[in-house]
């Protein structure tokens, strides 16, 4: 792996955080609605230092669960046929299964983001989940479905949180394809169950959960 998923650790989560947090006793609290990704050691840039301690296996499940619930991955796995309200004027915020550039660029380049945070979220906090996107050819596999012209993958290990004044919101910002199909979202939300190993998650939430989204 050249990256990792990490959980936020905050001293205090904002009120809006504070649902989608499990608290550490005197560590703080990790966060499930910033998880981001960083570049794995020995990258030069890696941002993943010493171990500070574990996890017990009943916060991890409990980070499982939050993470979980936050990206609705039991409705999308389970085939719910919805798309989250839209509180507010959509055209301020990043929208759920849209896809936007963001910036900075990376090697020259802008990359298109695919938004996973429900809009309630994206309405109000000053940052959102996305998932990367790809024109390059990758290995068939459930991580990297086919998405939007069913030529772009979606990078499922890279979820990652951008500042919502990084992502370009104007008409003339957005690609094209600019909006995902529901079958894309499900595809997503798919490649997140395994590759974060979400399965067992999913089954505490009454979900068939896809196959390799549990550890043996």
């Amino acid at each position: 792996m050249s990256s990792f998923g990490v959980a936020m650790v905050r001293p205090r989560p904002s009120a809006l955080e504070a649902p989608h947090s499990v608290a550490l006793g005197q560590d703080g609290s990790a966060v499930a609605s910033a998880v981001a990704s960083l570049n794995a050691p020995p990258h030069p840039e890696s941002g993943i230092g010493a171990l500070i301690r574990a996890l017990a296996a009943s916060e991890l499940a409990q980070l499982e669960d939050r993470l979980c619930s936050f990206l609705l991955l039991p409705q999308l796995i389970a085939g719910s046929v919805f798309r989250p309200a839209l509180p507010g004027d959509p055209a301020a915020y990043p929208v759920w299964g849209d896809v936007y550039t963001a910036e900075p660029p990376f090697e020259g380049e802008r990359k298109r983001y695919v938004v996973v945070s429900p809009n309630a979220w994206n309405a109000a906090s000053p940052y959102v989940s996305v998932v990367r996107t790809t024109s390059q050819e990758k290995v068939a596999h459930v991580s990297f479905p086919l998405i939007l012209d069913d030529k772009t993958r979606a990078a499922c290990g890279d979820l990652d949180v951008r500042n919502r004044g990084q992502v370009l919101l104007a008409r003339r910002d957005r690609p094209t394809p600019s909006t995902t199909r529901f079958k894309d979202m499900g595809a997503i939300a798919r490649g997140i169950a395994v590759t974060f190993r979400l399965g067992h998650a999913l089954e505490r939430a009454g979900v068939t959960p896809p196959e390799g989204s549990t550890y043996s």
